[in-house]
């Protein structure tokens, strides 16, 4: 048997699986990328009902943010306000006292009684300056309390904000998460609903627990009205004394006049 004949029979006699592989192409053994199965159900809608949630709570934000701030505008205009009110208010009391002056000041007769007028001007008007600077402490000291009152729970109501958007991004997260790993559209749907209603429920509890804005300011207000108070005391206690001593010198410098008289 010559050599070509021995090589055709050593073919034929090869297993037929390994004559076939032989003779196909080699890439037909490459396998074809399977495209990614789509997510279904639940797992479908996570990602446009994360932006949606997120719309909602950034805009709840945005109105809370918009109505802080309109109340600081508010309290800035009525202080303004009572500024302007108390500034004309004293214009219209040193308008009066200089008339009150100037009757008082008719009624001396001579420099002795001059000069007991003048002392009593020099004890009214420390009386009013001491008076004017008590009240305007106190309204300062109240403004300040009530911007530290109001920076306290504006810092609050932000944290608890911040927490509930990371509550919330955390719960779509794992949703997603758990989506890729398979976990059934129910369960997932279940205990994303869960993390939702919880985040809910604390941001609600948060902003309970932040101290109502008139409970802080109550004690600020009876401060300031103590503070008034006191001032108009002592102004009165040093009014009524300047008049009693305004009152003695005249009367004695007029027994004075009329005994020179005699």
């Amino acid at each position: 048997m010559t050599q070509m004949s021995y090589k055709i029979i050593r073919i034929f006699s090869l297993p037929a699986t390994l004559v076939l592989s032989l003779a196909m192409p080699a890439n037909i053994f490459v396998q074809a990328d399977v495209p990614p199965t789509p997510p279904t159900g639940m797992c479908a809608r996570i990602s446009a009902l994360d932006d949606t949630v997120a719309t909602r709570t950034s805009d709840r934000s945005d109105v809370l943010s918009a109505k802080t701030s309109e109340r600081e505008d508010t309290l800035q205009t009525k202080r303004e306000e009572r500024d302007a009110k108390l500034a004309a208010h004293r214009d219209t009391q040193d308008a009066h006292l200089d008339e009150v002056f100037a009757k008082i000041e008719a009624k001396a007769q001579n420099e002795s009684q001059q000069e007991a007028v003048n002392a009593f001007k020099i004890i009214l008007l420390e009386a009013i300056d001491t008076r004017r600077a008590a009240v305007d402490q106190a309204i300062e000291t109240f403004r300040s309390g009530v911007d530290d009152a109001v920076e306290a729970r504006k810092t609050a109501r932000d944290a608890a904000v911040d927490a509930y958007k990371i509550a919330i991004s955390d719960a779509f997260n794992k949703a997603e998460a758990d989506c890729v790993a398979g976990v059934n559209a129910a369960t997932v749907r279940t205990t994303l609903r869960s993390s939702l209603e919880a985040a809910r429920a604390k941001f609600k509890s948060d902003r309970q627990a932040i101290d109502k804005i008139s409970d802080t300011i109550k004690p600020l207000v009876e401060t300031k009205q103590a503070a008034f108070k006191k001032a108009h005391d002592d102004f009165k206690a040093s009014l009524e004394a300047a008049k009693a001593t305004l009152k003695t010198a005249l009367e004695s410098s007029a027994d004075t006049n009329s005994q020179e008289g005699q």
